[in-house]
């Protein structure tokens, strides 16, 4: 049954980014045998930036940095389309191939949306650290960072209920991808 789930939210999510022409496709669900997990950049690698935003920069518009700077297994929330607005609707799941994410696009072999994706779709995204970390009654959990080595990445596509928080922690000197929370609606 969960893996049911995790099936109709991914599959709605692909079907949602698709139908917005921003090129993530469902074959990401049907693709073939798991690639080995990337656990951490090896010494011949240097970080593309110490600095989040410029790492970010770099990390949004190359397949090969998203796929070294992915840390898997990767957890991957998301809300059950059947159970929207309903009291923990959102479930997380363990994704252990970079290929086999929900939002990968084989296109572009990526999983974060490169910046002409961005602009071209229209999509938004705020960075949150400890500096402007938030809490309160309306923010969601990945906006509260309490540690100074995670950032998190808000990408939302405006008047449209789509978003999607990645989050990243710096380890061995660098910043990686860990989880993503699919917060669409």
């Amino acid at each position: 049954m969960r893996e049911f789930v995790g099936f109709a939210v991914a599959s709605r999510i692909t079907w949602l980014l698709a139908s917005m022409a921003i090129g993530f496709g469902s074959e990401a669900l049907a693709q073939g045998p798991a690639t080995p997990p990337v656990r951490v950049a090896s010494d011949n690698h240097k970080c593309p930036s110490a600095d989040f935003e410029g790492f970010l920069q770099a990390f949004s518009d190359s397949p090969v940095f998203q796929k070294r700077y992915t840390r898997l297994p990767l957890r991957f929330g998301a809300h059950d389309p059947d159970r929207i607005g309903e009291e923990n609707s959102f479930k997380t799941s363990v994704v252990k191939a970079f290929e086999k994410m929900p939002n990968y696009d084989p296109e572009s072999g990526t999983i974060y949306p490169t910046s002409l994706r961005m602009k071209e779709g229209g999509f938004k995204t705020r960075i949150t650290t400890i500096q402007n970390s938030r809490t309160g009654k309306n923010v969601f959990p990945e906006e509260t960072i309490t540690d100074p080595r995670d950032a998190t990445v808000l990408v939302q596509l405006p008047d449209t209920g789509v978003i999607v928080f990645y989050r990243f922690r710096k380890t061995q000197g660098c910043w990686f991808l860990y989880a993503i929370s699919d917060r669409s609606t």
